[in-house]
């Protein structure tokens, strides 16, 4: 079964170019509302492609900045070498719009595949925690399936089926897809994640043993650590109400929206 895993680049802008970096996502963005091909679509491991740029942040009270930075986020079907070497070889032109406005990114006559890679590797974030929404589920075959069900739907509510029972109805279905040579993968037997019983068994009874020491260590934090434990003094989100309405009236209009969340972290 192959796994989806992420992979996360974040990248500090050189400054004068900001505005060019924004420019270009905001084209992409325009492009991609026109339907218009981008390369990564072109790579069919990817399930996701987000992009972010990190505003730079002034100096706070205690005299910390934050530089521009521009994030590029991607879920992906396989390892991840493979994933970077496959966005420095189909997606060179896309790639290089972006990371040319970042520090460090090789010159135009000096960009191969290889100091691609090696740039994309030099800025990689290892992640903490990770959520596949379709564990198991290529893009491949998500694909497929999603255009099996469109198949189906259609089939569903042009076909003439007056006098037929849901079992005949279901039967015709069936026997007109295996008719089809692009939908004999459909006879496969599909792999799904099983629940590791023992597994969770095994945790259910350490965590009773352990329970007596997470009760005191819990009284110990609460009492010795977050009573006396100073707040960053930010406000919960410090995005202006009129700006959060603006995006609201452009996301909401699809399946599945774009969600970023940027947080300051306190030290330990």
């Amino acid at each position: 079964m192959i796994r989806q895993n992420p992979l996360t680049l974040v990248t500090p802008v050189i400054p004068a170019n900001r505005d060019k970096l924004d420019a270009v996502l905001m084209q992409l963005r325009g492009d991609l509302e026109k339907s218009i091909h981008q390369q990564f679509q072109d790579v069919d491991t990817i399930h996701y492609f987000r992009l972010v740029l990190m505003e730079a942040q002034p100096p706070n009270e205690k005299g910390i900045s934050y530089p521009a930075k521009f994030v590029l986020s991607t879920d992906y079907d396989g390892d991840e070498d493979a994933q970077i070497t496959a966005l420095a070889t189909t997606c060179t032109t896309l790639m290089d719009s972006f990371y040319e406005h970042c520090e460090g990114y090789p010159a135009a006559e000096a960009r191969t595949t290889a100091s691609r890679i090696a740039y994309y590797k030099q800025w990689r974030l290892v992640p903490r925690a990770f959520f596949a929404g379709a564990p198991g589920r290529t893009l491949v075959q998500i694909r497929k399936e999603s255009d099996l069900r469109n198949h189906i739907w259609n089939m569903v509510h042009n076909g003439q089926w007056n006098g037929q029972s849901a079992t005949q109805i279901h039967q015709f279905i069936k026997d007109s897809i295996n008719s089809q040579p692009e939908f004999q993968w459909a006879k496969e037997k599909a792999v799904l994640p099983s629940e590791n019983w023992l597994g969770m068994a095994l945790l259910g009874i350490i965590l009773l043993v352990l329970l007596p020491v997470i009760i005191i260590w819990t009284i110990v934090i609460h009492f010795a650590y977050e009573r006396t434990d100073k707040p960053l003094g930010l406000t919960p989100s410090q995005v202006d109400g009129n700006h959060i309405r603006n995006l609201e009236a452009y996301e909401d209009f699809h399946n599945q929206n774009q969600f970023t969340q940027l947080l300051i972290m306190k030290p330990g």
